[in-house]
């Protein structure tokens, strides 16, 4: 087990205490002097025609001046990283979730998350603020109309963003006014001060400092979900403690099963012997041959940073989920796309192709691959290859082919899918060239799992459920807009 972090103990002596309890006369104060005499002192009261300060925290002000409240959450802590008081003091008040660092993440975890919200009856919606630019900005001009005050003479809508320390808030706000306002690092506590933002004539941003204190992180376990995702100053944890807390939240969520070549079911049990073992390959020891224990830490954490997690750091997914977000990892192939028309965006093609993989195996019926293309011809190309593989002329629209592995292969099936724009006729009634594009993909990979369209019924069968995931695709698609 790693050592405990010892804390300091208080050596400050404690300031006078000035509740009324134990205040003394507001007017006078006694003092002794040499000869025991007792000697009244006059001290002057404050006017009290001057009015006390309010107790209202100015961020509460500020959130019942605003029409909209934009609550920015990190993604690997959906729970961890809210904003309490919003729940008890403003529950009436528009809000709308934002859940950042989306691209950290792996697909199925981020997907999945946004499915719990949705289950629990709240709107969520994942940003990558730094990778995705257009998507926020079509957000917020659709959050522009839908909440913009009708009974304001100025129809002016007023934008409040609160967030824990380091979530994201100011990236955001530079990336809705197209240039750097406020200053942005990945560490918390870079906003000092409460600021208005103009984004148009007819909206106002107020980027607010964190909101979060030290002491929501009062707990061993909380501190430690805080300093994974640097929502704390790394003065306030060990490297050592927080690398031990993330492997075994790995190992016990069935993402890691080993590291550096030893099983972590071994480390874990073991630890002094795992930091030894480290500090032998890597040659990271102090004086006297003593294990440097923090840079061990630190390469721990450096080694995980650069993988896409789907740690479910606050227990957040259902048990179930968690285990089919794995299942699913490993089931995913690496999908490579060739010659993808220009008014196809590769980012939201490739979000289609692992929705739709994902619809298909949860039917069951999964084959595995490791690599799966899709592939762009003209027509000429399309010709060649149908008359080569199937001895037909002329341009088809489709066409899959599956390379099956030998048996206990590591490697896995490879499978390709080939597609010809000018040749797709809409038999389907989906009057949009890229729905049936997407419609027709959707035909190829539920070919790879092993369905066919031998007779009638099974082509009835495979329509419907090509309809049901383009259908369902759209409608996710949908509700992220929307937000």
């Amino acid at each position: 087990m790693p050592r405990a972090k010892r804390n300091k103990p208080n050596t400050k002596a404690k300031k006078w205490c000035s509740t009324n309890n134990c205040d003394p006369k507001p007017n006078s104060t006694s003092r002794t002097s040499k000869k025991g005499a007792s000697i009244k002192t006059t001290v002057k009261s404050k006017s009290s025609s001057k009015s006390t300060k309010s107790s209202t925290p100015t961020i509460y002000q500020d959130i019942k001046d605003c029409s909209l409240v934009i609550e920015i959450r990190d993604i690997r802590l959906p729970i961890s990283s809210r904003v309490r008081f919003l729940d008890t003091k403003f529950e009436s008040k528009a809000r709308v979730i934002f859940l950042s660092k989306a691209d950290l993440v792996s697909d199925f975890y981020r997907d999945a998350v946004i499915a719990e919200f949705k289950n629990r009856g709240l709107a969520a919606v994942a940003i990558e603020t730094t990778k995705k630019p257009g998507q926020i900005l079509k957000i917020f001009d659709q959050l522009t109309k839908k909440y913009m005050p009708t009974s304001s003479i100025l129809k002016v809508l007023r934008i409040c963003v609160v967030g824990l320390p380091n979530v994201g808030k100011s990236t955001l706000i530079n990336t809705l006014r197209k240039k750097r306002v406020v200053r942005v690092a990945n560490a918390p506590g870079i906003t000092k001060g409460r600021q208005w933002i103009k984004l148009s004539e007819n909206c106002y941003l107020l980027d607010t400092p964190g909101v979060a204190t030290l002491a929501q992180a009062s707990d061993t376990e909380q501190r430690l979900k805080f300093a994974l995702c640097r929502m704390i100053s790394n003065k306030e944890y060990d490297n050592e403690e927080l690398a031990f807390f993330l492997l075994k939240n790995s190992f016990d969520q069935g993402l890691e099963s080993n590291f550096l070549g030893v099983s972590l079911s071994e480390a874990l049990q073991d630890w002094e012997q795992f930091l030894d073992l480290i500090a032998t390959k890597k040659g990271y020891f102090l004086s006297g041959r003593k294990v440097d224990r923090d840079r061990c830490g630190r390469l721990i954490l450096q080694e995980f940073k650069v993988q896409k997690s789907s740690l479910d750091l606050d227990g957040f997914l259902p048990k179930s989920d968690t285990i089919d977000i794995q299942a699913s990892t490993e089931e995913t192939p690496l999908f490579e796309v060739n010659s993808l028309p220009e008014e196809i965006s590769s980012d939201s093609f490739e979000t289609f192709l692992t929705y739709c993989w994902g619809k298909i195996i949860e039917r069951g019926d999964v084959r595995f691959y490791r690599q799966l293309s899709v592939t762009f011809l003209n027509d000429l190309q399309m010709a060649d290859l149908n008359q080569s593989y199937r001895g037909k002329s002329g341009a088809t629209d489709i066409l899959t082919f599956e390379l099956e592995a030998p048996e206990n292969d590591p490697l896995g099936s490879m499978g390709d899918i080939y597609l010809c724009v000018n040749a797709m006729e809409d038999q389907f009634g989906l009057k949009s060239q890229l729905k049936l594009t997407f419609f027709l993909i959707i035909h190829g990979l539920l070919h790879l799992h092993g369905w066919t369209h031998k007779n009638e019924n099974d082509y009835k069968q495979m329509m419907k459920v090509q309809y049901e995931i383009l259908n369902d695709f759209l409608e996710w698609e949908s509700q992220k807009s929307e937000l």
